[in-house]
């Protein structure tokens, strides 16, 4: 136990906070109602994806009772899974959501892209900067059907209407997760390389940036049940 408290510290307590956080959630919003019916089941899958990933690696530093190399590779295959996951579930989230034909071929197209990436990018596993290159390919890639959700929700959509539309405060909180993260993502193989403490200090940016994500999600889960807007 000694030794996850370690690992915990290492991320300043944001770790098991933001798992924390996703356990509540994840009881929340798939407890039967019409509350429920705010969050599509992809959304509910990549929470629930989100949580079992890094309670799977606090398992294995419990099972070990150390913290080493098969741990960090452990933690970058579990990053990577997650990663890929979670591109195909949001990706999903998006094209479903989405009227346009052309627009939805250019998400399919750049999911594809991206598990062509994933697979070549497999072969140097457990390599940390695998990790760091696919998300931050993903980040890239993800803002594209981001950018068309807005932009075809305020051409279809009246302003007063947005604040009661679960989709919009989802897609919020993708795009503000994404925002948030692709600068520390492009700058993070230099830090890893060159200036490691300092990033060590900047990785909470992630389960900050995650747990408001999270929050937001809440807040779709909250709108009203009657909303015509979803």
């Amino acid at each position: 136990m000694e030794t996850l408290i370690k690992s915990w510290q290492y991320t300043f307590y944001f770790w098991p906070i933001t798992c924390f956080i996703t356990i509540v959630f994840i009881i929340l919003f798939f407890l039967p109602g019409k509350r429920s019916k705010n969050l599509p089941l992809t959304i509910k899958l990549y929470v629930t994806a989100y949580s079992i990933t890094f309670i799977l690696i606090d398992l294995s530093v419990l099972i070990r009772n150390k913290y080493d190399y098969f741990t960090d590779s452990l933690r970058n295959y579990g990053d990577y899974f997650f990663s890929i996951t979670e591109f195909i579930l949001v990706a999903y989230f998006f094209y479903s959501h989405n009227k346009s034909h052309k627009q939805k071929q250019v998400i399919v197209y750049v999911t594809v892209l991206f598990l062509i990436i994933a697979i070549i990018l497999a072969f140097h596993l457990p390599d940390v900067l695998v990790v760091i290159r696919l998300y931050t390919t993903q980040t890239f890639l993800l803002l594209i059907p981001v950018f068309f959700y807005f932009m075809n929700l305020f051409k279809t959509t009246f302003i007063n209407d947005i604040s009661n539309t679960p989709s919009f405060w989802i897609s919020a909180g993708i795009a503000f997760f994404l925002l948030c993260t692709i600068t520390l993502s492009i700058i993070e193989t230099f830090f890893l390389n060159h200036k490691p403490l300092i990033l060590a200090k900047l990785y909470p940016i992630y389960y900050i940036s995650y747990i408001l994500m999270f929050f937001m999600f809440l807040r779709a889960y909250l709108c009203k049940p009657n909303t015509v807007n979803s």
